[in-house]
């Protein structure tokens, strides 16, 4: 309902915006919700994306964590961006093909490639939809039990939708 006469208010709307759950507190204010179209809010009562968290009054600090996903080693490999913002990649000898999917404005990744533990890895190839800082791709470590992180930024600024790349190497 769009006013709260109990904490607890659930609806059955077929509207993809409408609350089909909410909380709230003593204030009157909804404390939790879940939309119709699966948005999540908490301490907020419009909730824009898959999870929104409101910001405190400057005293508290809103973090999510979401553990890291390790795709499988593969010569070929699809980051889906919806397995999280931090992917690991373990390297084997051969080549490998990196490419992203489930991307959209907005959203930031992190991919730490790290290497075989004994000899050198294969060389990493990226997907065309990045373009990279200086417009060339930087050089991977090569060293056995070494990792690079690549830091992802998916964004509209060029008027259709691109990832900006960069890396920090050899850690």
């Amino acid at each position: 309902s769009s006013t709260a006469s109990t904490t607890l208010s659930l609806n059955a709307f077929s509207n993809q915006t409408a609350d089909i759950f909410q909380a709230w507190r003593a204030t009157n204010t909804k404390a939790f919700v879940i939309q119709g179209n699966g948005y999540v809010g908490i301490s907020s009562s419009t909730p824009f994306t898959g999870l929104s968290i409101g910001i405190g009054n400057g005293s508290s600090t809103h973090s999510i964590l979401v553990a890291e996903h390790r795709p499988a080693t593969s010569t070929a490999i699809t980051v889906d961006w919806k397995m999280g913002n931090t992917q690991n990649i373990r390297l084997g000898s051969a080549a490998t093909t990196i490419s992203f999917s489930n991307f959209s404005d907005g959203g930031t990744l992190k991919v730490l490639t790290c290497n075989p533990p004994t000899g050198t890895a294969g060389a990493v190839t990226w997907g065309t939809q990045v373009l990279w800082s200086g417009g060339t791709v930087p050089t991977q470590t090569t060293t056995a039990q070494k990792c690079d992180v690549w830091s992802f930024i998916a964004t509209q600024a060029t008027s259709t939708l691109k990832i900006f790349g960069t890396m920090s190497p050899n850690f």
